[in-house]
């Protein structure tokens, strides 16, 4: 079990850490709250040891920021404060139990071992198979009463095989729950203390407690199909299934990894002959750059497609290597050549590897039409974009996910990714970070991705697992970080839980209401319209309902036992997170003095039982509506509907930071109405918002969806333009300056008139470096224009 310990005390986080690790817990230990959150965002942890008094970001906003994007795991406070007052606020952030410190080291133990064990499908604290027994208060581990001498790991690998028995966890899993980033292993760890843990429990009577899955990982084998180790039992042996029967994940991988095996196998040793080849070479001529990049790019390709077809042990070797050619060039011609008998062992050993894999075979007979049948995919299938230049195993994943539901596309480039990207934008993308333009550039890429595209999931998939390459994705806004050696089925799944996640029901509504039929009733009304409901008829657990829902509406009934919705909703409204939460009462009561409490207690709206389904969707429609402008009025200028000076302030200097670190184009333009003044003057106010409104749909129409359109006030309005040089963006300055020229607006006296604008434009970064700089020279572009006589644009070095 994964434990994350965010403590600013040196000697508290010291003793902790010591204390925890001898009861068989991986602990990552951080000081401060933004270390914390970006420890939390690179790994999964199975509770969360948080301090409330912390440096840079204190652990009750911590807390919050963690449970609002929806982190289910336990989080366990610790503060010297004793009073109730700290506890409700530290409980009301998100936080499952609180501990006063001073706290003894069993009872903190014991305070783990309960909110483990609630997260955890056994309702007992013993942890059972057949007669093995592990009991999580004592780290001890019987089989018929007679105890089994384990060492901390094998306690910990058996410990998580008895708490998820239906799960599979492939060598990578076992290695992120199990240890921590300070002393993170190679896979062949994890196989060897499996192999230590089966020989122990064999010697104990427990000879087939674990189970391999080929190319997925370990489980624990279902009680009732024990069999043999070395093999199943006559009665268990599965037979040919119908012709009409689906076929499990796992044949039906095994079933597409044997078809697509001899396809790409002679690509496979191509590039250990790579490998070979430049190893044998080392001796007698210096390792070239060319050579160099050669064998890394060939060792690189190598870890993902020997992990996609379960060969995770030559998948570490290959990753060895490329390790390797990745630092030679720093090495002396002598250093290079000490190295040969590594670089030999491990190419025999990777040999070796390539000689025992053979096509992945099913255990069943199966059909002959079986594998030939192609899975036709809706047209609203969503779209998965491959961005790996190992085609082999681009081409290995398209065939295993053949049953998937979902449409793969594949490129080799990063420039062809961003083309791709640009034109048809996926509904997520798996980036491999590992390209021959260099070490960085697939970074730089999601870095792109994120800010333009926001909206799209991306995977990272890569042969480096260092953490620190983790927590750099994490903060460039990866979704998932997958080590290339995980088998297909845990990449879809992946996939697909991102997927999900993404396209999730745009609308969601917490109701409490002690009438489970209601509660029915709403979810069968209110799902046509893209509504899901989430029912609580328990209202003593609405907070922690309320924190992991995170609902856009709240739908409270006025009676119930214990607690009431007018108390609920005061509740919600004392809280500075959630206190702008639309909340809607559902009741049967419509005398005054109860429609009075409910307004009070600051509802928004209400609605009396029995509803009527069109009327409750439209005055839940209506009140998200409302709440969404009220959410808009501090970002959103109201006349153009183009955000305000505050919010593309922050877009402008994050897209100026992305341009510096990428060395890419900037352009910041000013627009101005020409003779705005005359226009109001002559015209009316009126006219002139409507002559500012329709120049900003002119700009809309002609900028990308990633541009910066915006209004800092008056009539000036701003356009940002990464990745855009300076003949580009006067380009599209100049096409929406002709389409004004092209329209004529009438009077309300029926005088016509016509509109220009002019247009000041500087690029990052030769005309400024800082958002500041880059508004000054654009100013005075501005200016040269209207001193020109306007309805032209220009720019810091040349007239347009």
């Amino acid at each position: 079990m994964r434990i994350l310990l965010v403590e600013d005390d040196e000697i508290l986080r010291s003793s902790l850490t010591k204390t925890l690790t001898t009861q068989n817990y991986a602990v990552d230990a951080v000081t401060d709250g933004e270390m914390g959150w970006d420890y939390a965002q690179a790994t999964t942890y199975d509770l969360i040891l948080l301090d409330v008094s912390l440096p840079k970001l204190d652990g009750l906003s911590l807390c919050r920021r963690l449970r609002q994007h929806r982190y289910e795991g336990a989080i366990l406070l610790l503060t010297a404060k004793a009073d109730s007052d700290a506890k409700v606020l530290g409980l009301d952030a998100g936080a499952d139990d609180y501990v006063v410190k001073p706290c003894s080291a069993q009872e903190l133990c014991a305070r783990i071992r309960a909110l483990l064990r609630r997260q955890s499908p056994h309702s007992t604290p013993l942890l059972t198979w057949g007669a093995l027994q592990l009991d999580p208060s004592t780290c001890a581990v019987t089989c018929q009463g007679q105890p089994i001498s384990l060492s901390s790991k094998e306690y910990g690998l058996l410990e998580l095989f008895l708490r998820s028995p239906q799960r599979i966890f492939s060598s990578s899993a076992i290695l992120e729950r199990m240890w921590n980033f300070d002393d993170l292993p190679g896979e062949e760890t994890v196989r060897a203390h499996i192999k230590r843990l089966r020989r122990k429990l064999k010697t104990a009577g427990v000879s087939d407690a674990i189970e391999t899955i080929y190319g997925m990982g370990y489980r624990l084998r279902a009680e009732e199909n024990r069999a043999d180790e070395d093999g199943l039992t006559a009665e268990s042996t599965p037979s040919s299934p119908p012709a009409n029967v689906p076929l499990s994940p796992e044949v039906a991988l095994r079933v597409a990894l044997a078809e697509v095996w001899d396809e790409v196998k002679g690509t496979v040793l191509e590039r250990l002959a790579m490998l070979q080849q430049v190893v044998a070479a080392l001796p007698k001529e210096k390792l070239t750059e060319e050579s160099r990049h050669a064998a890394e790019q060939a060792a690189h390709k190598l870890v993902g497609s020997l992990g996609m077809f379960g060969a995770s042990e030559g998948s570490q070797l290959a990753r060895e290597l490329e390790t390797w050619f990745e630092t030679a060039s720093a090495l002396t011609r002598r250093q290079q050549k000490q190295a040969l008998p590594q670089l030999q062992s491990l190419l025999v050993a990777l040999q070796q590897a390539l000689e025992k894999l053979e096509a992945p075979q099913p255990e069943t007979d199966l059909p002959p039409e079986t594998a030939a049948v192609a899975l036709k995919l809706p047209q609203d299938a969503p779209t998965l974009l491959l961005v790996d230049d190992d085609e082999v195993w681009a081409k290995s994943f398209q065939a295993v996910a053949w049953h998937s539901h979902i449409r793969i596309e594949s490129v080799t480039t990063l420039e062809t990714a961003r083309q791709h990207i640009a034109k048809s934008t996926p509904d997520a993308i798996l980036l491999d970070l590992g390209f021959p333009e260099g070490p960085n550039e697939g970074l730089t890429l999601l870095e792109e991705i994120s800010m333009r595209f926001p909206k799209v999931p991306v995977l990272v998939f890569t042969g480096k697992e260092d953490f620190s390459y983790r927590l750099d994705a994490a903060r460039l806004g990866s979704q998932a970080f997958l080590p290339k050696s995980v088998p297909p089925a845990q990449v879809l799944q992946t996939v697909r839980s991102v997927l999900e996640q993404a396209h999730a029901t745009e609308t969601t509504v917490l109701a409490v209401d002690d009438d489970p039929i209601l509660l029915k009733s709403l979810k069968a009304c209110l799902k046509p319209w893209g509504i899901q409901i989430v029912g609580l008829s328990d209202p003593k657990a609405f907070w922690q309902t309320l924190t992991t829902t995170m609902p856009d509406l709240l739908m409270l009934d006025v009676s119930m036992p214990e607690i009431t919705g007018i108390e609920l909703c005061q509740v919600v409204r004392n809280d500075r997170t959630w206190n702008e939460l639309p909340i809607l009462f559902l009741t049967a009561q419509q005398d005054s003095e109860t429609i009075c409490q409910i307004y009070s207690a600051g509802a928004d709206d209400y609605i009396t039982k029995p509803f009527h389904g069109p009327e409750l969707v439209a005055r839940i429609v209506n009140r998200l509506e409302r709440n969404r402008l009220l959410r808009n009025l501090a970002e959103i200028d109201p006349l153009t509907g183009l955000v305000n000076r505050h919010r593309s302030t922050q877009d402008l200097n994050r897209y100026l930071g992305l341009a510096r670190r990428c060395k890419q184009p900037m352009c910041l333009a000013v627009v101005d109405v020409d003779e705005f003044k005359r226009i109001n003057t002559l015209y009316g106010h009126a006219w002139g918002d409507v002559v500012l409104k329709r120049v900003a749909q002119l700009l809309q129409l002609l900028v990308r969806d990633e541009d910066i359109l915006a209004r800092w006030g008056g009539t000036e309005l701003f356009v940002g333009m990464y990745g855009v040089t300076q003949v580009a963006a006067t380009a599209k300055l100049q096409d929406a300056l002709q389409l004004l020229r092209q329209e004529t607006f009438q009077a309300d006296d029926g005088q016509p008139f016509q509109v220009t604008f002019s247009a000041g434009l500087a690029e990052y970064p030769q005309d400024g470096t800082d958002l500041q700089s880059l508004y000054r020279s654009a100013d005075g572009a501005l200016g040269e224009a209207k001193a020109a006589g306007g309805n032209c644009v220009k720019t810091m070095s040349q007239d347009s």
